[in-house]
C-alpha cells in the first residue's frame, strides 16, 4: 500500500480553503440581496453570517483534528455514523452530492465571470457564453496537474481574491454614506417573506 504524499503545506490548504469559500455568489447576489432588504437590514445577514461562519469553523476544526484523513466531510459522515451503519450510506450520497454539485459550482462561477467581464468588454450572448466555456477549459488545465503544482496555483489566485476584497471593502468606505447606510428608522427594516429569503440567502 503506497503511503501518503502530503505535498500541501497549511498556507496552501489555507488558501485553498479560502478560495473555495469565497467563490462569484456573493459578488453575484449581493446587491440583490441590498435591494430586497431596504439597504441598511443586510447588515444583520452580515453579523448572521460571520456568527455561523465562526460556529461552522469550530466545527471542522474539531473533526479534522479528530480524524485528519485524506477525504474530508466523507470521513467525518463514515465515522460519525458507523461505517457499517449509516455511514456508509452518508458518505455514499456525499460524493454523488458532490459530483452533480460541484460542476454546477464550477458553470455559476464561471457565468459570473462573463457578467463581471461584460463591463470591461461589451459582450453579446454568444460571447458570454464563449468567455464561460473558456474559463471552465482553462481552470480544467490548469488543475490537471501535480498537487503540489496546485498549491502554488492556490496561492496566487488567493492573492487575487485577497486583493480583490481589500478594493471593495477600499471602495465601499471612501463612497460610505453613514446615514443611508446605518439608517434603522421605522420601514427600514420589514419582517417579511422577502426580508428572510435575504437573511437567510446572504451569509
Amino acid at each position: 500500500m503506497s503511503k501518503l504524499s502530503r505535498e500541501i503545506n497549511l498556507k496552501q490548504a489555507t488558501a485553498i480553503n479560502m478560495i473555495d469559500m469565497v467563490g462569484i455568489g456573493p459578488f453575484v447576489t449581493m446587491s440583490f440581496v441590498v435591494g430586497a432588504m431596504n439597504g441598511p437590514a443586510c447588515l444583520l445577514a452580515w453579523l448572521l453570517g460571520a456568527l455561523l461562519s465562526f460556529c461552522d469553523g469550530f466545527v471542522w476544526a474539531e473533526l479534522g483534528a479528530k480524524w485528519p484523513a485524506a477525504g474530508g466531510s466523507y470521513i467525518f459522515l463514515k465515522n460519525l455514523f458507523g461505517e457499517k451503519k449509516w455511514g456508509s450510506f452518508f458518505s455514499f450520497l456525499y460524493i454523488w452530492q458532490t459530483t452533480i454539485q460541484a460542476p454546477l459550482v464550477i458553470a455559476s462561477g464561471a457565468i459570473g465571470f462573463s457578467e463581471y467581464f461584460a463591463y470591461l468588454v461589451p459582450l453579446d450572448e454568444f460571447q458570454h457564453r464563449l468567455v464561460s466555456g473558456g474559463l471552465v477549459i482553462l481552470l480544467t488545465i490548469l488543475l490537471y496537474r501535480k498537487i503540489s503544482d496546485i498549491g502554488k496555483i492556490s496561492i496566487a489566485l488567493w492573492t487575487g481574491v485577497i486583493i480583490t476584497l481589500l478594493w471593495l471593502i477600499f471602495s465601499g468606505l471612501t463612497h460610505l454614506n453613514f446615514h443611508q447606510a446605518f439608517d434603522f428608522s421605522d420601514g427600514k427594516i420589514g419582517w417579511s417573506a422577502i426580508f428572510f429569503a435575504g437573511l437567510v440567502r446572504q451569509p
